[in-house]
């Protein structure tokens, strides 16, 4: 009798174990990173090359219009971190993600959108939160706000929760898009001050 109930009950667990495991195609977070919490302070995002004595590679929109794409530019580290381009706030989903704005643009109409084929661009912000508008964001290190500026955020992922991809491109010049997660750009948050 029990070895019955046994054989009955390890196919039902089994397959409540696939079901509690299956998740969708983004990256699953380890033990080890962290979300920040930028407290509505513009930053400048980007990752550095793996010559490190020819700067960053920093995330530049082309224009604070909608449909400028952004590129990665090559900088200087003094130059790089005069000013944060963007500002990184908290959409108030339960899904934890954020809205990519430009600081330049004063009216704030714009955010970064998932379009087509994993195109990313610049469009209008919708007066409610839409899953194009959403990323998430998964550090190694996040910052912790001392009032003393230059605080940053390392090792970042930025992932498009309604596509299961993430925010790529890792050379100068690059205009970012969507791509798999394991082969997507690491960035960095810089306070811009």
């Amino acid at each position: 009798m029990l070895y019955t109930q046994l054989f009955i009950t390890l196919p039902a667990l089994l397959s409540t174990l696939a079901l509690t495991h299956a998740s969708p195609l983004l990256p699953r977070a380890s033990a080890s990173t962290c979300t920040p919490n930028f407290q509505g302070r513009q930053q400048t995002i980007f990752v550095r090359p793996p010559i490190t004595d020819i700067g960053v590679y920093e995330w530049t929109p082309e224009s604070i219009f909608p449909g400028a794409h952004v590129t990665l530019q090559q900088r200087d580290v003094n130059s790089a971190f005069a000013t944060g381009e963007f500002l990184v706030q908290f959409t108030g989903q339960p899904n934890g993600s954020f809205h990519f704005r430009l600081a330049a643009e004063t009216n704030r109409y714009t955010a970064l959108t998932a379009g087509a084929g994993g195109t990313l661009a610049f469009d209008i912000l919708s007066e409610t939160s839409i899953p194009s508008q959403e990323f998430t964001i998964s550090c190694t290190t996040c910052p912790s706000f001392d009032g003393e500026g230059g605080t940053d955020a390392r090792g970042c992922t930025i992932a498009h929760p309604a596509s299961g991809t993430c925010i790529a491109g890792s050379e100068d010049g690059d205009t970012l898009y969507l791509a798999d997660c394991g082969s997507a750009g690491v960035y960095s948050l810089w306070e811009g001050f």
